[in-house]
């Protein structure tokens, strides 16, 4: 019965420290897969891609590992180049930026193009990049960097 019980709270514990999408970081590919629920688009060189809406806007969301350990999620919202009706991406951008600061409060460092917010279980890097093809939004989730603490 002991045994029983410690499983059960090292399950409930392990779902209590989710940090983001119900993932932690350094989890493997195979229970990331597990979990994820959107469209897989692609399983190339060992990270995760999937369409997803985020705010009625479609982007691809991608998880990024390595040693087999999850330590990156990551949104990126690019332009329809045939579409003209296409949301313009300044609004999605305007509308990311919103939503990120409605959670999260507002941005530890921010300029016009980027916005990052140091958070205690995850840091967040909100970027709006020009590139012959238009404007790109992205939004990157990663483990916080260890501190001097941490590092000695």
């Amino acid at each position: 019965m002991k045994i029983f019980f410690t499983i059960v709270a090292f399950i409930y514990s392990s779902y209590s420290f989710a940090q983001f999408r119900n993932t932690t970081w350094g989890m493997n590919m195979e229970s990331v897969k597990r979990i994820e629920t959107a469209k897989i688009v692609t399983n190339f060189n060992g990270d995760l891609t999937y369409d997803v809406n985020i705010s009625d806007f479609k982007c691809k969301l991608e998880y990024n590992f390595a040693k087999d350990g999850l330590i990156e999620i990551k949104y990126t919202f690019t332009p329809l180049i045939i579409d003209r009706t296409r949301p313009n991406q300044t609004t999605i951008w305007d509308k990311t930026i919103s939503n990120i600061i409605e959670k999260y409060g507002p941005p530890t460092t921010e300029n016009s193009k980027v916005k990052t917010w140091d958070l205690k279980d995850f840091s967040i890097k909100a970027t709006l990049d020009n590139n012959r093809v238009g404007e790109i939004v992205e939004v990157s989730y990663t483990p916080p960097a260890p501190s001097q603490k941490d590092i000695l």
